[in-house]
């Protein structure tokens, strides 16, 4: 029972589709010869973009996401912090909660953008939560309990996927990585 339901949700996450995102899924054919990567279309273009450092500074860039007009940047060890840039680097805002409060973190651990809402979600992996910005980051618009503890979240469209690690919440089910709420 439990290799039909792991194949069942492989079989659901490889086919959904989200049309209103701005993403791409590449599909590379390792059974052909090699090319270039140029050639097939991996990289069309390339830009560098100079961001407005002098409000917020960044130790690493753990996670970097861009949808529609804006960037975002998460370091999740040296400062903790979620930085939201426009597209041509100029800073927008700085999310920098760790703490122990209603609307902190403890550990930061994954953003995700909610497609459906253009929201930003933090994932908060010891106090078990997802708080939810604007995009912008500038305003608060929930803070989301969870049961378990998760260390990556995606929005689809028939509700959150998130993966576990089995870290410590499933003692008794070894197997679990995934977990569904509408």
């Amino acid at each position: 029972m439990k290799k039909i339901i792991f194949f069942v949700t492989i079989t659901l996450l490889g086919g959904c589709s989200d049309n209103q995102s701005d993403t791409s899924v590449i599909s590379l054919d390792f059974s052909k010869s090699p090319m270039s990567i140029h050639k097939i279309g991996l990289i069309n273009d390339v830009k560098i973009l100079n961001l407005d450092y002098k409000k917020a500074l960044f130790g690493d860039a753990d996670k970097i996401i861009r949808y529609k007009d804006r960037i975002y940047l998460m370091d999740r060890v040296q400062t903790k912090s979620v930085i939201v840039y426009d597209t041509l680097g100029q800073f927008i805002s700085l999310i920098a909660k760790h703490g122990r409060g209603p609307d902190e973190y403890l550990q930061l651990t994954d953003i995700f953008i909610d497609t459906v809402d253009f929201s930003l979600n933090i994932v908060s992996r010891n106090d078990k939560k997802i708080i939810q910005y604007d995009k912008n980051g500038e305003r608060l618009l929930d803070v989301k309990r969870l049961e378990k503890s998760f260390t990556n979240f995606t929005k689809t469209s028939f509700g959150y996927v998130g993966y576990m690690g089995n870290y410590r919440d499933e003692n008794d089910n070894p197997f679990l990585v995934m977990y569904f709420i509408n």
